[in-house]
């Protein structure tokens, strides 16, 4: 299964979201959005890829 990594539009943290999703809900701060209102950042061809992007991500952003 595909996902996309979004960065949440209210706190910025990045997230993994089903590919397909209209919405979703930010484990960060519980904002719901739209997909179209976050920021997509990748896409992931599976969990774990998408898991490892997020580390990545957060490492190199320093939050």
């Amino acid at each position: 299964m595909e996902y996309l990594i979004v960065r949440c539009p209210r706190c910025s943290m990045p997230s993994a979201v089903r590919l397909g999703s209209v919405s979703h809900m930010c484990p960060y701060c519980g904002s719901r959005f739209r997909i179209s209102e976050g920021t997509i950042i990748t896409k992931a061809r599976n969990g774990r890829e998408a898991s490892e992007l997020i580390r990545r991500i957060l490492t190199q952003s320093h939050y």
